[in-house]
């Protein structure tokens, strides 16, 4: 399902990859929510998943900004959230307390407030990025590694 907003979509999932690429996380998803939240720390540890174990706390936190980051650009663009949704993080603890990772709701509010103070910190300072990744999502030809590429500064290398 999309909103017909093409560019709101664009912006939330450039904030999503920018996110997840500047916390080091797997970019393969970028419309984060609480369901490939889940997975992705699920999987990680494994040697099949080739990603470092996020089953902790600070993997947890790294996860939950990745969440809330189309929340922080989207609601700093413009008046009404759309197509991002703030109850992804609920979301995310909801299936963590399902496998045994949950920490109490006191505690698990108290992470989904700090990770979307960082979401909204690492959107205000990776706007450019943003930018330039949302304006190359906008035209419609870009691959994720046309994406790292920007992202890493070597778009004209090639």
């Amino acid at each position: 399902l999309t909103s017909g907003d093409t560019e709101r979509e664009c912006r939330s999932e450039a904030a999503a990859l920018v996110t997840a690429y500047k916390l080091g996380l797997p970019c393969y998803a970028f419309r984060s929510n609480g369901l490939e939240a889940a997975a992705l720390i699920r999987s990680s540890g494994t040697e099949a998943s080739n990603v470092d174990d996020l089953s902790g706390e600070s993997g947890i936190i790294k996860v939950l900004i990745w969440t809330y980051a189309p929340v922080a650009e989207e609601e700093m663009r413009f008046e009404q959230l759309v197509v991002s949704d703030p109850r992804e993080g609920r979301g995310l603890w909801k299936r963590l307390n399902k496998i045994g990772l949950g920490c109490g709701d006191e505690r698990e509010e108290k992470l989904c407030k700090f990770a979307l103070t960082k979401a909204r910190d690492i959107v205000r300072s990776e706007k450019a990025s943003i930018d330039g990744v949302a304006e190359r999502l906008i035209g419609g030809a870009a691959t994720v590694g046309d994406l790292v590429s920007y992202l890493e500064g070597w778009e004209d290398d090639f």
